[in-house]
């Protein structure tokens, strides 16, 4: 027996030829679309700011919260800055561009990137400055319940030192218990939904050309 090969092989590899040529503009705008899907249900900055402030839902009645700064040389008005960092390191400003596209291989969220987002600054009222590089962003994907315990770690001279959340004596606390939510940036994402409704039907349509 013998068989004759009429074309379909150089016709298959042409197939195979154009989906590794054409797909990959369907894969980089499926990578886009998780993205902005992931960033969409980050908070925020106003929101991120508020929370990491004073922790949602706490109950301690803190009042008179400054504004979010600008830059690290503003003042809260009474000779502190907070907390900063700067407003295209928030979360949601991240998690939007943080997707690459590599042929037909894509990647959405960058673990280093996302630990750069969770830097944030403050300065006393000796005009030190403080960080912390705590992977925040971790809180938010999986919730924190009532257990991110935050107490003063710099201080000089005899006093007990205090967190001073709002502007006010009234504002000081010795330490606070804050919760976020689990907002599932990332694990949200259904990978599935992607792949049958816009990969496949894409693939199909090349190959549908002959």
């Amino acid at each position: 027996m013998e068989i004759l090969d009429t074309g379909g092989t150089r016709r298959l590899q042409a197939i195979f030829e154009r989906i590794r040529t054409e797909l990959p503009a369907t894969m980089q705008t499926v990578a886009a679309v998780m993205a902005a899907e992931a960033s969409a249900r980050a908070p925020s900055p106003q929101q991120e700011y508020d929370t990491l402030m004073t922790g949602e839902g706490n109950p301690e009645g803190i009042t008179s919260i400054p504004p979010m700064p600008l830059s690290i040389g503003d003042d809260d008005g009474d000779h502190r800055l907070r907390f900063y960092k700067p407003e295209q390191l928030y979360l949601q400003n991240v998690i939007v561009n943080s997707y690459k596209c590599d042929g037909l291989m894509i990647g959405v969220g960058s673990i280093a990137e996302l630990d750069a987002s969770s830097v944030y600054e403050w300065r006393n009222v000796t005009g030190d400055i403080y960080s912390t590089h705590f992977p925040a962003w971790e809180m938010w994907e999986g919730g924190i319940d009532g257990s991110f315990y935050v107490s003063p770690t710099h201080f000089t001279g005899r006093h007990i030192p205090t967190l001073k959340p709002g502007i006010g004596k009234e504002n000081q606390r010795y330490f606070m218990y804050k919760s976020i939510p689990a907002v599932r940036m990332y694990s949200g994402i259904n990978i599935t939904k992607y792949i049958e409704q816009i990969i496949i039907p894409a693939v199909r349509a090349i190959a549908q050309q002959g």
